[in-house]
Parts: C-alpha cells; structure tokens; sequence
C-alpha cells in the first residue's frame, strides 16, 4: 500500500490542490457562511475562489500530501510581513475575483480584514491554508502536513500564528504546541486565533 509522501507543491499539482481545497472546505463555517450553506454550489465557488487565491496569493511554502498519484493534502506558510498582501498586489486580483465568485466578493473582504487585524505585529510565521481531502481525514496527514513548519518554527525560534473557524482543529493544532490567544466573531462565525510561543 502506498504511504504519505510530503512533497513541495508544484505548478503542475494546481488542478488537483484545487479540487482538494474546494472538496476540504466546503463544509468548513466560513466558507458556508460566504457562499449561502454547504452542498454543490459552495463547493463550485470554493474552486473558484481557490483558483484564483492559488494562483495569484498563497505565497511563501506551499506543500502537498501525496498517497501514490493522489494529492490528498496542501499546506501553506509563509513569514510576516508576506501574510498581508499590499493594495499594489490585491487591486489587480480584485476583478479576476469578483467574476470568479460575484456577490460573495465583499463576505470575502470582510472575513479578510477581520482576521488581518489581529495579525501579530512581532516576526512570525503564519500557518494559512490546511486541508486534507475528506474522505482521507483522520489518518495523521494534517499532523505530516504542518511537520516541516513546526520544524521551521523550532529552527527560527519565531512565533506561529494562525486562525481557523473550526472548534475541533483546537485540538489538533494544541498537540503542535498552539494555544488560543483570541476569539472573534466573523459573518456570525465563531474562529480563533492561536499562537505557538517562540522557543527561549
């Protein structure tokens, strides 16, 4: 049987990391909340928005998970001040993505800037994007994922930070050493914010 193999992401891994990330978080809280509930349609306009945010956002690492041919997990981090976008690198992104998710476009900004100001202003690492497809959650692929960024973080002796919308990743990002440092309320969403302590 094939095992998980961590890999670099790499252009030609684009269609199937956005099928995954679409499949993954179609039924996560907030991205129901942008796109009016779970089902077909929020997951059509989660690969839409997908496409564009990997394309042209998502920078610093970026890995995948891969179970043989398959990609069946993605990973993205990257180093302040790289986790705040510029208005010269948003403005020309904002029409390519408002044809590709409409009316949703503002929901989006919203839940955007409302995370974007509890971003830490000391150095860290900003752990954005984890998925793994449903169907293989629950094996320890999220833990093989976010491993090479504990590691970075152990290695910089730097701050991790992330958010997430989904109580129960509490747990899981508690056994990499997290803890939450915030709450907030977003589109009528419950999501946290936690912090990894840079080592003395």
């Amino acid at each position: 049987m094939a095992e998980i193999a961590i890999e670099p992401y790499r252009d030609s891994f684009f269609t199937d990391s956005v099928a995954l990330l679409a499949a993954a978080y179609s039924t996560n809280p907030i991205n129901m909340a942008l796109f009016g509930g779970a089902g077909a349609k929020t997951r059509d306009l989660n690969r839409a928005l997908f496409e564009v945010t990997l394309k042209h956002f998502l920078p610093g690492e970026k890995l995948v998970a891969c179970f043989g041919d398959e990609i069946v997990g993605f990973a993205q981090y990257v180093h302040s001040p790289g986790c705040r976008p510029t208005r010269d690198q948003t403005a020309p992104v904002i029409p390519i993505l408002h044809r590709a998710i409409g009316e949703a476009l503002p929901r989006v900004g919203e839940w955007l800037r409302a995370w974007r100001e509890h971003d830490p202003e000391e150095p860290h690492w900003h752990l954005g994007t984890v998925a793994v497809r449903p169907d293989m959650q629950g094996r320890g692929i999220g833990s093989l994922l976010i491993e090479p960024y504990c590691a970075s973080l152990d290695v910089t002796r730097e701050l991790g930070y992330l958010e997430t919308d989904r109580q129960e990743n509490l747990k899981f990002y508690g056994k990499a050493g997290f803890s939450v440092c915030g709450e907030l309320q977003v589109l009528g969403v419950p999501t946290w914010f936690l912090r990894r302590p840079h080592a003395a």
